[in-house]
């Protein structure tokens, strides 16, 4: 019960921290580029919902600046395909 517990644990914070880190700037990139986004608010309850379950794969592109900024660069090349 206690590695469930302590698992939900760093998955919930993983989830925040990534949104935070990841999601957030790419979508403002992408509003500071003048483009509408549709749906921005389900966008980032799906985006939170598969980082709490691939919680241990995303940790490190939060905390190492290097993975963060190629995973920022991959995640606004597939969510903004060229329009």
């Amino acid at each position: 019960m206690s590695f469930f517990f302590f698992y939900s644990i760093f998955a919930i914070s993983t989830g925040i921290a990534a949104l935070y880190e990841l999601m957030i700037p790419v979508m403002q990139q992408r509003l500071s580029e003048d483009f509408e986004i549709k749906n921005m608010y389900m966008t980032y309850t799906v985006f939170f919902i598969i980082v709490i379950l691939v919680a241990p794969l995303v940790f490190f592109s939060c905390i190492v600046p290097s993975m963060g900024d190629t995973f920022k660069k991959s995640l606004y090349t597939g969510l903004f395909t060229k329009d």
